[in-house]
């Protein structure tokens, strides 16, 4: 647990180190933001919450099933106020989302193209064959 520091001299707001925060749940990340800025238990979920909203909505699905790492912790204590050390050399959590929905979306198209190619020769052969007998007939 880290002790909390003040930024910009607000009792209310705390300088945080991005090294010092873990990927987690988000259960786990409102214990983690309790624990580094001293704040209540609702405030923390109010703050999670709040995030993961907003990232669903701009990535168009749901994450709140996701797991959220350093990266997502700085995001959250830095929408609230708090100063969070290292932030600034992290990537953007909402580019990362999107490019993880990208990746999804891209293997879906690829299953769906692979299944399609190998169900294609099988339905001709039936086709063929259906085709032959009746002309026997």
């Amino acid at each position: 647990m880290s002790t909390p520091h003040l930024a910009s001299g607000r009792p209310d707001l705390h300088v945080v180190d991005v090294h010092a925060l873990e990927p987690c749940t988000a259960a786990s990340a409102v214990r983690q933001i309790v624990e580094h800025i001293g704040c209540t238990r609702s405030e923390a979920e109010a703050m999670v919450g709040r995030y993961l909203d907003e990232v669903s909505e701009q990535v168009g699905c749901s994450v709140r099933q996701w797991g959220l790492d350093p990266h997502d912790l700085a995001a959250i204590l830095t929408d609230n106020g708090h100063a969070v050390t290292g932030a600034d050399e992290l990537p953007d959590p909402l580019d990362r989302a999107a490019a993880s929905v990208a990746d999804v979306e891209h293997a879906a198209d690829q299953a769906e193209i692979t299944q399609h190619t190998d169900a294609g020769p099988a339905q001709q052969t039936d086709t063929d064959t259906d085709t032959a007998a009746d002309t026997v007939s």
